[in-house]
């Protein structure tokens, strides 16, 4: 077990306006440490869009 500490008060993650499927907000973030690797997901929106996971390649 490790602990992490944030290094400032600016958001981790923030919603990409040319990404129709995020450009409203992105929240609920978690990580999972897997195979020497850090994976990140977490859920967006947009007005028209239904909520989407995304998992960075």
């Amino acid at each position: 077990m490790f602990r992490l500490t944030r290094l400032s008060n600016k958001p981790i993650l923030s919603p990409i306006k040319e990404h129709e499927w995020e450009k409203e907000a992105v929240f609920n973030a978690a990580v999972i440490y897997e195979d020497n690797k850090f994976h990140l997901f977490y859920r967006a929106t947009c007005i028209t869009c239904i909520t989407e996971q995304q998992i960075p390649i």
